[in-house]
């Protein structure tokens, strides 16, 4: 499904961006002198190990274990508070139903992340949810700023509209959904 390949990408891409970035920070602090190689090696080890709870928690989570995946997912975030380890773990809190544990990963994600178009949406969602129409409406556009290709967070921009009385705003998003997904 379109959602779920979205995701998938779109945590790719931050968990490709975050290693390099925190790689060429240690880096660069091993080599002007602000750490020591002891202190740099002691990073790189922290980095390995969260990568290595991450790809148990994906493991986890193809079995359908998503508490499991939630306690392994607590251990990666103990070491390093990333923002795909808080969007993972929000995804499994919201397979198992626990959607105040969501909501609050996937603000802390978009605190380390602002401006993610995915965890945008997601929380544009629980918000449309909850009733809060306003609200998912302002995530849902600010998804779409964010990734003008984002068609689920179109879609919802224009259930948001209609919710909030909105039923121009709500026609245009639906028919421009119409128009890059036909049939």
């Amino acid at each position: 499904d379109i959602a779920a390949s979205t995701a998938k990408v779109a945590q790719a891409q931050a968990e490709l961006e975050h290693a390099e970035m925190r790689g060429a920070r240690i880096f660069q602090a091993e080599k002007s002198g602000a750490v020591s190689k002891a202190e740099a090696d002691q990073a790189r080890s922290q980095i390995e190990l969260s990568t290595a709870k991450v790809e148990d928690a994906k493991a986890q989570l193809e079995q359908g274990k998503n508490l499991a995946a939630i306690e392994i997912l607590d251990r990666a975030l103990a070491i390093e508070a990333r923002p795909d380890l808080y969007f993972a773990r929000a995804m499994c809190a919201l397979n198992v139903g626990r959607n105040a544990d969501a909501e609050r990963d996937l603000e802390a994600s978009l605190a380390r992340q602002p401006g993610n178009p995915e965890t945008l949406y997601k929380l544009g969602k629980l918000e449309l949810d909850r009733g809060d129409f306003s609200a998912a409406r302002a995530r849902f556009a600010a998804s779409r700023e964010a990734d003008a290709n984002h068609l689920e967070a179109l879609f919802y921009l224009g259930v948001a509209d209609l919710r909030t009385g909105n039923l121009e705003g709500g026609i245009t998003a639906f028919e421009e959904v119409l128009a890059e997904v036909p049939g």
